[in-house]
C-alpha cells in the first residue's frame, strides 16, 4: 500500500492553520486509498482538533520513517533537509504561503488568493497548484452556502488558535455598538473571569465544531487565515485584519476581491466592519462560489497524476 507522511506545525505560537489545511489533504489522500500519517512537534497539544493517533516530530527532520510520499507544511524547515528529503521519498508536496523562503519539492501548494502572482520557479521540478482552485478547507463549509437565510444577525468571531484575547475584545466592541446583534467568539480555551460575563447575546466557544457555528452565522470577523477561506465558502459577509506576517499578502488580495480588509488589528475598526456589512440588504461575499470545497480533492488528483 502506498504510505504518506504529513510534517505538519501546530503548538504554542503556531496555533492550528496549518494543521487545519493539512488535514483536509490527508483525509483526500486517505479517500484515494493512501495509508496516512501525521506528525507533529513534540508536546503540540491537538485536543479537541484532532481524534487520530498522531506522532511528533525526530529531533533531526532528515531522519523521517519510511514513507512514498511526504507532505509538509511549517516555516521551520531548512532547505538542507527537503534536499535531503529528495533522496527518501518518491514525491514530496510542500505547503507554502509567500515563496519567501528557499524551498525544494516535487509539488509546491500555495492555496491563497495571490499565489498566482508569486514565482515559483526552481522550486518545484513537478510545478506549483496555486490559487482558491486548491483551497484546503473542509467540503462541508461549501454545502452551507444552500442553507436557508439566516433571520438573526449573528457574528462569528476567531483569530486563531493562540488567541486568548482579540477575540473578546472585539466581540465586546461589536456588542457596545450594536444592541441587537449576537456574538460567538471561538477560543483555544476558557479564559479566566469568563464566568463573569454575563451578555445573554455573547456565547464563548472552545474549540467548537466549526461548520455548525459557520451555519449559524451571517457575519465572520477575524484574522485573515484559513478561516477565512471556510467564512468565504460558507457564504458570510467577511470582514479580517493581518495578525500575522504570512498574511501581509493577503489583505490587499481581499480588498481587491471586495472584502473588508485592514492592514493591523484594531478592534473599534473590525467592529464598525461588521455592522456596516450587517446593514448591507443582502449579506455575503464575492468568494462564495469560487471556493467549492474541492481543493483538497483536486490537489490530490493532480499530485497522484504523475
Amino acid at each position: 500500500m502506498t504510505r504518506a507522511l504529513f510534517v505538519v506545525d501546530a503548538g504554542a505560537g503556531v496555533g492550528f492553520g496549518h494543521f487545519r489545511r493539512s488535514s483536509f489533504l490527508f483525509r483526500a489522500f486517505q479517500a484515494r486509498g493512501i495509508d496516512c500519517r501525521m506528525i507533529v512537534p513534540q508536546g503540540a497539544s491537538l485536543n479537541g482538533v484532532w481524534s487520530e493517533p498522531l506522532g511528533a516530530w525526530p529531533d533531526d527532520l532528515a531522519k523521517l520513517e519510511n514513507a512514498d510520499i511526504l507532505v509538509a507544511d511549517s516555516y521551520r524547515i531548512d532547505l538542507s533537509i527537503m534536499q535531503d528529503w529528495k533522496q527518501r521519498f518518491d514525491l514530496r508536496l510542500m505547503i507554502d504561503d509567500n515563496a519567501d523562503r528557499p524551498l525544494d519539492a516535487d509539488y509546491i501548494l500555495n492555496h491563497n488568493i495571490y499565489a498566482p502572482t508569486l514565482n515559483y520557479n526552481g522550486m518545484c521540478s513537478a510545478g506549483a497548484l496555486t490559487g482558491l482552485d486548491y483551497c484546503l478547507i473542509d467540503p462541508r463549509f461549501a454545502e452551507l452556502r444552500s442553507r436557508p437565510l439566516q433571520t438573526a444577525s449573528r457574528i462569528v468571531v476567531s483569530f486563531g488558535g493562540s488567541d486568548m484575547t482579540r477575540g473578546l475584545e472585539t466581540a465586546t466592541e461589536i456588542l457596545q455598538a450594536d444592541s441587537d446583534v449576537l456574538v460567538d467568539v471561538i477560543l483555544p480555551a476558557m479564559p479566566d473571569g469568563a464566568d463573569t460575563v454575563n451578555d445573554p447575546r455573547l456565547s464563548v466557544l472552545v474549540l467548537p465544531d466549526m461548520i455548525d457555528t459557520m451555519s449559524r452565522g451571517t457575519v465572520y470577523v477575524g484574522g485573515a487565515g484559513v478561516t477565512t477561506w471556510e467564512a468565504a465558502a460558507a457564504g458570510l459577509s467577511i470582514v479580517v485584519c493581518r495578525i500575522a506576517d504570512n498574511q501581509v499578502r493577503m489583505i490587499p488580495a481581499l480588498r481587491n476581491a471586495g472584502i473588508r480588509a485592514f492592514d493591523d488589528y484594531d478592534a473599534g475598526q473590525l467592529a464598525q466592519g461588521a455592522i456596516a456589512e450587517m446593514a448591507k440588504p443582502v449579506t455575503g461575499n464575492p468568494l462564495s462560489h469560487i471556493i467549492d470545497g474541492q481543493g483538497a480533492a483536486r490537489a490530490v488528483d493532480a499530485v497522484l497524476g504523475t
